[in-house]
């Protein structure tokens, strides 16, 4: 969870004015990221897009290197020498995030064309966010099962990997820079396959956690992951799916229904689970190199339990 504060008018000035004099990388992203219906894929037809579509390179964030930035004192900032895909924000409702004093700092604008190239004006708002530091309230864990060939019960028991956080929205800066570029290219590639076979992902979201597990080089290993009888690891879960990881020995049959398990243990008291029986299909699977995870959706859910993921995941009330 994060919190969105507003600076003061003292403190809104102290950073134009550290803007000014500084030299400030930015960086841009869409203030609201579109769905998957909105995205253009063919990054040729970029003069052709309707309006309510985005260039798919216009969805993950740009970094505008100080040199090209240069600060006004009416609060309007030039972009000068920009790439294509900077320009691809023209119009569009932007968010621009930057540092001031180690602090993450925000605000929201639209990006418009003068004379001199792109410019953004410095809006009254200008936010900083803190996050708060809350243990999770629950331990989560799953389980995948089915009965094989010769007619034997088989589980796989999924835990968390390390360094990836459960019910919560994965961020584009959890990816090491140095592998930013090819997280992206593989993201790319990823959505237009998505796209030719017509499924549906909603913001698509989840799959910077699939990105950045497939394009990340080293991590802290549990050791179930390395055990032929625990081969797969959670990367993602929220009150419809989850993200597993799994062995190069072990293989999930794609439109599959496994038998399905969710585990809550309250951190707090070991004694206070619960566990939610249900059936998880296998609808996608991401590769890159020797890696790969597979995208499985929540199936014949109890209304009771989706009710339970449902506030877990985004700390709503569910409304049936």
């Amino acid at each position: 969870m994060s919190e969105q504060i507003e600076l003061t008018k003292i403190e809104r000035e102290l950073v134009l004015q550290y803007l000014r004099d500084d030299n400030v990388p930015l960086t841009v992203t869409l203030e609201e990221k579109p769905v998957m219906a909105e995205i253009e894929l063919n990054e040729n037809k970029t003069q052709d897009i309707p309006d309510y579509k985005v260039s798919m390179s216009a969805v993950f964030p740009v970094a505008i290197p100080a040199k090209q930035i240069e600060v006004y004192d009416e609060g309007i900032i030039l972009l000068k020498n920009t790439s294509r895909i900077t320009e691809q924000f023209l119009g569009k409702n932007v968010k621009i995030q930057f540092y001031f004093n180690r602090l993450g700092l925000y605000f929201n604008t639209v990006m418009k064309e003068c004379s001199k190239g792109l410019a953004i004006v410095v809006p009254q708002q200008i936010f900083r966010i803190t996050e708060k530091s809350t243990a999770p309230e629950y331990d989560f864990s799953a389980a995948i099962g089915f009965t094989s060939s010769d007619n034997e019960k088989i589980s796989y028991e999924c835990v968390p990997l390390s360094g990836f956080t459960m019910f919560s929205q994965p961020k584009w800066a959890e990816i090491d820079s140095k592998v930013q570029v090819e997280a992206k290219n593989l993201l790319e590639k990823i959505l237009i396959k998505i796209k030719q076979e017509n499924k549906p992902i909603s913001n698509g979201v989840f799959l910077l956690s699939a990105v950045r597990y497939l394009t990340q080089k080293e991590f802290t290993v549990v050791e179930s992951f390395e055990s032929q009888n625990n081969p797969l690891t959670i990367i993602y879960a929220d009150n419809e799916k989850m993200l597993v990881t799994a062995n190069k020995d072990t293989d999930l049959v794609l439109d599959q229904l496994y038998e399905g398990q969710l585990n809550f243990t309250l951190t707090g008291n070991k004694l206070i689970k619960r566990t939610i029986m249900l059936s998880f299909k296998i609808d996608d699977v991401y590769l890159n190199e020797d890696k790969k995870c597979y995208l499985v959706l929540f199936e014949n859910v109890k209304q009771e339990d989706k009710r339970f993921l449902y506030e877990r995941a985004t700390g709503k009330i569910f409304n049936e």
